[in-house]
């Protein structure tokens, strides 16, 4: 088993309330409350650390009373934690879900500045978590003051010494991580749309914007273009409950969402970038790496906390997700056509 090291440059500390009605204009008294370290790549951490990845390693800038409680929560959950101490205070994240699943509402903080000298610690901090045989994770959004260029130099580091990098993040990020021929990238179609709306026209890839998530037959034409300008990184594109699409080595997929109960949405695209990172940490196969990402992110919707998952609904959930290759090409409804 092959160690995970998850690179999380906006950390926080994320906060659940439950309520039996999410309603606006009155008092809302919550019936649990849970508290979680977070920020996306921590939550990727939990969910490996949850599928037997032994050797997981979290980096992250820290500082305050709310970093201080963010390592300890981590220490508690046998995960080692690297930190570089900054004078901003570590974020905290707040989500209120309805009981009944019927709805939820999560304020995300921007987070702290890092001046130059902390932004510089942290790259080198961070790079230095990129070993030999490694599987990394860069994942969530960037702090004021780190430059994206961040991107370019884990995935350099990556491909110097053999690690193998699984990126989730999205702007210009998302575009520096399939330029710099990360391993693997995963994005939700809205981050991809996004993406390629704001490239500044020098950058190649497809020539019009991916279509909505509801027309994944349409969906994967676009992905098979924008492949063509990385053909040496696995894109994974998520579209909520039309699943997701993986183009790989072997082609392009469809891995539809497998029934699941869904509570809470939040978290399971760090969930599925989790399972996809602890597969990559058994050497498991693409295409198994993919189904376990699915089966993660539809495990997670049963769960208040973010990045949680019960490993033996995961099993059970696993068994049901399939994988259709796609070939290039329509037929007279416009549909894709599966091999």
């Amino acid at each position: 088993m092959r160690e995970l090291t998850a690179i999380v440059p906006n950390p926080s500390m994320d906060r659940v309330e439950v309520v039996p009605e999410l309603s606006f204009g009155r008092p809302l008294r919550a019936q649990q409350s849970l508290e979680w370290p977070g920020g996306s790549g921590t939550h990727a951490a939990l969910v490996a650390r949850s599928l037997g990845v032994a050797g997981v390693t979290v980096v992250a800038p820290i500082g305050g009373t709310v970093g201080s409680r963010w390592v300890a929560a981590l220490q508690e959950l046998s995960i080692r934690a690297v930190t570089v101490a900054i004078a901003g205070a570590t974020r905290s994240n707040v989500s209120v879900l309805d009981a009944r699943g019927l709805a939820q509402l999560e304020v995300v903080e921007r987070g702290p500045t890092l001046d130059g000298d902390e932004a510089a610690r942290f790259v080198s901090v961070a790079l230095a978590g990129v070993t030999d045989g490694s599987v990394v994770v860069l994942s969530g959004s960037l702090p004021s003051g780190l430059d994206p260029s961040l991107v370019t130099q884990v995935a350099d580091r990556a491909h110097q010494v053999g690690a193998t990098l699984l990126c989730d993040l999205g702007g210009v990020a998302l575009g520096l991580a399939l330029e710099a021929r990360a391993h693997w990238v995963k994005a939700n179609i809205d981050e991809a749309g996004a993406w390629w709306a704001t490239a500044d026209g020098q950058r190649e890839g497809p020539p019009t914007p991916p279509p909505p998530p509801g027309a994944w037959h349409r969906v994967a034409a676009w992905l098979e273009e924008l492949a063509r300008g990385f053909p040496t990184t696995n894109i994974v594109l998520t579209m909520g409950g039309e699943g997701a699409l993986w183009h790989g080595p072997k082609g392009t997929f469809h891995l539809p969402a497998p029934k699941a109960t869904a509570f809470n949405p939040i978290g399971c695209g760090d969930a599925m970038v989790g399972a996809m990172a602890g597969a990559l940490c058994a050497d498991l196969a693409g295409d198994e790496v993919t189904r376990w990402g699915v089966a993660a992110a539809a495990e997670n919707l049963a769960h208040a906390e973010p990045g949680t998952i019960d490993r033996q609904r995961f099993a059970g959930i696993l068994d049901s997700v399939t994988l259709e290759p796609i070939v290039q090409g329509t037929d007279a409804n416009d549909r894709m056509v599966a091999t």
